[in-house]
């Protein structure tokens, strides 16, 4: 197979991405560019092409998915979305994905876990459902998970002490402030209602 360069753009000072055939790109620095005397127009063969692609852009996407996952666990559809801002072709992508996979560093179910954990006591579950849909983490898998650890009465209860509100002492108007807040936030009625006393 031909692989034709059809493009070359500067993307910084040090790196360019070369476009093979229109669609597959390789982000590569200058010098590679230089080594490999890459320019645009021309045919690279076969060899040359897999070279690149197993040498360089494998390994180094690779690289670059460890330093993503680093510091911070990452869904499946973040990680795919900080390597396609690094211009790697999404064939690029599914390997190194089946890679960090194979040694379980993503895990939605986890990230998932770990995001409930931390946000429980400050989001309604419709707001957790929301975050979690951002993040490109399977709703129908999670909905248990979320109904079984999330507890909306105590979750409004440190809201309304946080915002220092006693429903004892508050006016009509302030209950119906709080009530259309905890509403807008995606809690249930009946949950609102109970913590309110307004049943």
């Amino acid at each position: 197979m031909e692989y034709l360069i059809t493009g070359i753009k500067k993307v910084s000072d040090k790196k360019s991405v070369v476009y093979i055939n229109y669609n597959n790109t390789l982000p590569l620095y200058n010098s590679e560019i230089r080594r490999y005397q890459l320019v645009e127009g021309e045919v690279i063969s076969s060899l040359v092409y897999e070279e690149i692609i197993n040498d360089i852009i494998i390994k180094r996407a690779k690289r670059r998915a460890l330093y993503i996952l680093k510091n911070l666990d990452k869904s499946e559809q973040q990680l795919r979305q900080k390597l396609k801002e690094g211009y790697y072709s999404i064939a690029v992508i599914d390997i190194v994905i089946d890679y960090v996979k194979g040694y379980k560093y993503i895990d939605d179910d986890r990230v998932a876990e770990n995001f409930i954990r931390c946000k429980q006591n400050c989001k309604s579950k419709k707001e957790l459902q929301y975050l979690l849909k951002q993040k490109g983490i399977d709703i129908k898998k999670l909905d248990s998970a979320i109904y079984d650890t999330v507890d909306e009465t105590e979750t409004i209860k440190q809201l309304l002490r946080k915002r220092n509100f006693n429903a004892k002492t508050a006016t009509e108007e302030e209950l119906r402030k709080t009530y259309m807040y905890l509403e807008r936030k995606g809690f249930q009625h009946c949950t609102i209602s109970t913590v309110l006393n307004l049943t």
